[in-house]
């Protein structure tokens, strides 16, 4: 019977918990969520049977041991905890599915917290059956004698530090759960702002990717089927400039929107270059559409088109509109059309064009030229220059950056001359991202990923401090403390979306250590005491920001630090007595 309660209460209890966080996370409506928790009901139900019958086979076995109550349950407590693990590999991969918009790298995490805290909470539950169950094999114990026929009881000992230990690393566990939510706050923070980013470019203009100039040039084929029938054959192909000079000067500015900022940009792109007149192999000059041949522009969106843009073409300037006789490039774009003839074949016509755009965020370009050079300026200062190919040189300071790609006919996937559109994508597009410095949500999520080592150290701080002064610590205290310690997450949070990131880990942690502090303070009641927390948690805090701050030697720097806080609390607690002293009973003739 007992076996039965512990197993269809963590069954229950598993479908509420579910139950309550569909409504919550997935925003499902109330008779959707019921159909799910019935399903995961009947699921539950048969995926959980073996733990019936492992609670059959191991209850028995625990009630004979020649331990207390207390120490039984801790057994039982373990052998859930052993269970939880086991079926976080099982129940790992269910929880991509609600957690598929969040981040799910940490889905065995948080099945193994789940399992074993609702495990943990059947057993409280059903404490009171679970210790008349235990005191029914006490009841009818023989007494053990010892050697000299004196009567000796079971022994009463009971190791206080080692409950003590164990009931402070399952408030460790638990208090990772509300982490969970402190993370979900920070994704979704994270996205509002992002779509607060997207309304304003949406309205101001899209990041910009900008191609060519290059010529459409149409032909219409006279050919002869198999039966001897004059037909057509339509088709077309593309030049693109021999060679090809860009220059870009770009000037950001930043829109307020609420408590965001939005990062946008203006640019004046220069272009030079020449195209050489050629027609592919199979194809007279006389098939050429000489009249409907275009000159083309791609331009991402055009609502980032603050001027006519107007192009000079053997020394005629002509006025782009908008649309493109051909999608096998660009999807969108300007075009024009030109004056060209049979006569201009062999012969190199120059160019020269400019644009005034705007957009927000990035900045790209196709490298569609025989020989190209592309250079940009920006006082800008925190660039990152990404695509397909980094710049051939760049430099960034105070003043700015400046980058520079070259391109030429050896490494490029085709020629002036275009005949099969298909070896131009998407993909060869490069450029810049103009970066916000300093993205509080990434800095905020990461620093998150630490909340174990903080509070795992403080906990163990805690324990070590109760211990060599001998004065209990409740687990209710344990858990003001841990959400103290995750509340600095919020603080942190609130305060960088409006100020620096470093002010607010200044403020958010000096705010956490000082309630700590005084905590610490009323309950000891020795100012040295509380000194040592103030001290140990100031370093633990600066240890955090430090390995935030680096990059490729984090992982080195943070293995270090833990390695010295390890052997600090190996030196603190060496002449800590950890086993109690059993007192006996004998009992004379």
């Amino acid at each position: 019977m007992i076996a039965f309660r512990l197993w269809i209460s963590s069954v229950l209890l598993t479908i509420l918990a579910i139950w309550i966080f569909l409504l919550s996370v997935q925003n499902s409506l109330f008779g959707i969520a019921a159909m799910i928790a019935v399903y995961i009901a009947i699921t539950a139900s048969g995926a959980s049977l073996p733990v019936f019958i492992l609670y059959l086979i191991m209850l028995p076995l625990i009630r004979k041991a020649a331990l207390d109550n207390k120490q039984k349950t801790i057994c039982l407590l373990i052998l859930n905890i052993i269970l939880s693990f086991g079926y976080a590999f099982l129940v790992g991969p269910v929880l991509y599915w609600p957690l598929r918009d969040h981040n799910n790298e940490h889905s065995f995490f948080y099945a193994f917290i789940f399992l074993a805290f609702i495990s943990s909470l059947s057993v409280l539950i059903n404490l009171k059956q679970i210790y008349q169950y235990y005191s029914f094999t006490h009841s009818n114990q023989s007494i053990m004698y010892t050697s000299n026929d004196n009567p000796t009881p079971p022994s009463a000992g009971n190791n206080r530090i080692l409950y003590k230990a164990i009931v402070t690393g399952v408030l460790i566990l638990v208090m990772m759960i509300p982490m969970i939510f402190v993370s979900n706050l920070v994704q979704e923070r994270e996205a509002r702002r992002k779509e607060v980013e997207k309304d304003v470019s949406e309205k101001w203009a899209a990041p910009q990717t900008v191609s060519g100039p290059y010529l459409y040039v149409p032909y219409i084929k006279q050919v002869k089927d198999v039966n001897g029938k004059p037909s057509e054959i339509v088709g077309d192909f593309f030049i693109l400039p021999e060679q090809l000079s860009i220059t870009g000067n770009i000037d950001t500015e930043e829109r307020r929107r609420s408590i965001y900022k939005v990062l946008l940009y203006k640019t004046q792109v220069a272009g030079t270059g020449s195209f050489q007149l050629q027609i592919p192999k199979g194809i007279n000059a006389d098939e050429i559409q000489w009249k409907d041949i275009k000159l083309c522009v791609g331009i991402s969106d055009f609502k980032g088109i603050e001027k006519e843009i107007k192009v000079n073409f053997k020394d005629n300037q002509l006025s782009l509109l908008p649309g493109l006789p051909s999608s096998d490039i660009d999807s969108n774009g300007l075009s024009v059309n030109i004056a060209l003839s049979a006569s201009d074949l062999g012969t190199s016509i120059p160019f020269t064009t400019t644009l005034a755009l705007r957009g927000s965020a990035q900045l790209h370009f196709m490298p569609l030229a025989g020989n190209s050079q592309f250079n940009l300026r920006s006082k800008w200062l925190s660039p990152s220059f990404d695509g397909n190919t980094i710049p051939t040189s760049r430099k960034v300071d105070k003043t700015g950056f400046f980058a520079n790609w070259s391109f030429n006919k050896a490494n490029l996937p085709f020629n002036t001359l275009v005949t099969d559109a298909k070896t131009i994508n998407a993909s060869l597009a490069f450029g810049v991202s103009l970066l916000q410095p300093g993205d509080q949500y990434a800095q905020t999520d990461r620093c998150s990923k630490y909340a174990i080592l903080l509070i795992g150290l403080s906990f163990a701080l805690f324990f070590i401090m109760e211990i060599m002064q001998n004065k209990p610590v409740h687990p209710v205290q344990y858990v003001l403390v841990g959400l103290a310690l995750i509340i600095f997450y919020t603080l942190l949070l609130s305060i960088s979306e409006i100020a620096s990131f470093d002010l607010a880990y200044f403020v958010a942690a000096s705010a956490t250590i000082l309630l700590i502090t005084v905590y610490v303070h009323s309950h000891f009641q020795q100012a040295k005491t509380a000194a040592y927390f103030t001290v140990l948690l100031s370093l633990l805090y600066g240890f955090i920001f430090i390995l935030l701050r680096l990059e490729d030697t984090a992982l080195l720097v943070g293995s270090i630090g833990l390695f010295i806080i390890l052997a600090i609390v190996m030196y603190a607690s060496r002449r800590i007595n950890w086993y109690q002293p059993v007192t006996t009973t004998t009992v004379t003739a």
